[in-house]
């Protein structure tokens, strides 16, 4: 999260971090983000206000919080993208559960899951870039298509 933060602001994102964790477990990506905002569970997530068209990654720290974390923000329908962090397995859970809760096969198909470009790197920071290069490609009307 942390790396991603800071790939993302050098490309001129504004960064809005949201968390059910605070200073003492997640010190570092607050200070790195440009706007912390605290909360409870992250079903908190589809009333937080954020500007249409913004960039949503979803990496919550725990499988059990991933769905409800997902379901908040597919809630925004003025996402310009959303991506989720995960193994197929994961993902293909998640989508029965929020199939199940309402959410169309339409809606899930919109979510770039497993998140990011395959560029093979496993260290944070390259896991970093690599969705950044997925959320620019996107941004700029690209698809992997494309590449």
């Amino acid at each position: 999260g942390a790396a991603l933060i800071r790939a993302a602001k050098l490309t001129g994102f504004t960064v809005t971090l949201l968390d059910t964790r605070g200073e003492e477990q997640i010190g570092a990506a607050i200070e790195a983000a440009d706007r912390f905002i605290p909360l409870r569970s992250f079903g908190e997530v589809e009333k937080i206000k954020l500007p249409a068209d913004a960039c949503y990654v979803v990496a919550p720290y725990s499988h059990a919080t991933d769905g409800e974390a997902l379901g908040g923000v597919l809630r925004h329908t003025d996402a310009a993208y959303i991506g989720m962090i995960g193994s197929r397995r994961k993902i293909d859970a998640i989508y029965e559960k929020l199939e199940a809760e309402g959410f169309t096969p339409e809606q899930l198909a919109a979510v770039h899951a497993p998140i990011g470009l395959a560029l093979g790197g496993e260290m944070p920071e390259e896991i970093a870039v690599s969705i950044l290069a997925e959320i620019l490609m996107t941004r700029h009307g690209r698809t992997k298509a494309d590449l």
